[in-house]
């Protein structure tokens, strides 16, 4: 039987698993072209102050040396670790720069994901199979094609920098060493633009592609997508026990809102229901509770002990037990009855008040 084709657009449950795996859309271009930019312009802002603080560091190096006359093994090695010290400190913001760029740009990418799932180890890498079909894949040609186009770009530019500064060599000689180390600096930073421009280019290029082959190896099959929605849809067990505990807990709460009716209407042993009027909320009484056989008995159970008044009325108790939500008024064609339940209850809480 043919494999059947991946023709079908990820599901958000299938692309949350696999960036649970790890498995995220992220172009390594993308970091090298932004890195090249930023340290490109942190170089450029604190050339001077590590020109500066370079030429002091050494200075202080010669000037120390020079007054050490005896100058053995241990004073020799202080001196060069305090030189290499101060040499760190003044790269240091260069380094805590790059260390920045690398770990944003990354995180930006992929959305802040830190997962172990690459880390574990896997048979399957031993398999050598496997490593000849990743070797010899269509995503390892275009890596290959991409980093010999690097190259080749890099090369050219390069010797085009190179062979325009061969002819300025012979005035470099009559120049002093600080306006040597500017034209060198110039022809570096122009150097080092232009192959950020080529990176950039490729990093866009590059992501255009990644998110193809991203998307592409995410795709599914038509099988795969009915059968992740059968299991989100669940098993109709599970889903007749998630039924059974919604009721369950529906029913908890309209047994706790018996406690605030006015009134229970019921047939006995067979239905109630729970009312409750007020004129300032309300139009007509709304439907608390309502039940049939036990939970009838239960409802009459928990208002005879709150002390609820009851009524016998058959007629309106599975009236409003058929037509009536809960939460919901009554229908008018019960109003009629409904007026003389709390006509009379109006009456026996004004006799209790008078008593």
């Amino acid at each position: 039987m043919a494999e059947e084709e991946k023709t079908e657009q990820a599901t958000a449950k299938k692309r949350r698993d696999e960036r649970q795996k790890g498995n995220v859309l992220q172009s390594r271009d993308v970091t090298t072209a932004i890195f090249i930019f930023v340290i490109f312009f942190a170089f450029y802002l604190l050339i001077s102050y590590m020109y500066e603080r370079i030429a002091l560091n050494f200075v202080y190096f010669f000037q120390a040396g020079a007054q050490i006359t005896d100058l053995g093994v241990s004073d020799a090695t202080g001196l060069m670790r305090a030189w290499i010290a101060g040499m760190l400190f003044i790269v240091m913001p260069l380094l805590l720069t790059a260390v920045f760029v690398n770990v944003a740009v990354s995180m930006f990418q992929t959305r802040m994901l830190f997962t172990t799932e690459k880390l574990k180890f896997k048979f399957s890498n031993l398999n050598p199979i496997n490593g000849l079909k990743r070797m010899f894949s269509m995503r390892s040609l275009v890596e290959l094609v991409k980093n010999l186009l690097k190259i080749v770009v890099i090369g050219v530019l390069v010797y085009m920098s190179i062979s325009q500064t061969f002819y300025d060599l012979p005035r470099l000689f009559d120049m002093e060493v600080i306006a040597v180390l500017v034209y060198a600096g110039d022809k570096v930073f122009s150097l080092v633009w232009k192959i950020g421009l080529v990176f950039a280019a490729i990093a866009f290029l590059d992501y255009r592609y990644q998110r193809w082959d991203f998307e592409k190896r995410l795709r599914m099959t038509k099988h795969e997508v009915k059968q992740e929605y059968k299991q989100l849809e669940g098993d109709p067990l599970v889903k007749s026990h998630r039924r059974q505990e919604q009721l369950k807990i529906s029913r908890a709460r309209m047994m706790q809102d018996v406690t605030k009716a006015d009134v229970v209407i019921r047939n006995p042993a067979h239905f109630s229901v729970a009312l409750r009027y007020n004129e300032s909320e309300n139009s007509a009484p709304v439907l608390l509770a309502k039940g049939q056989d036990f939970v009838a008995l239960k409802i009459n159970e928990i208002a005879e002990s709150c002390g609820i008044p009851f009524v016998e009325n058959p007629p309106l108790a599975r009236g409003i037990y058929r037509h009536v939500e809960l939460g919901q008024e009554i229908l008018p064609e019960y109003y009629q009855a409904a007026a003389e339940v709390f006509a009379w209850l109006y009456r026996l809480n004004r006799g209790k008040i008078a008593q």
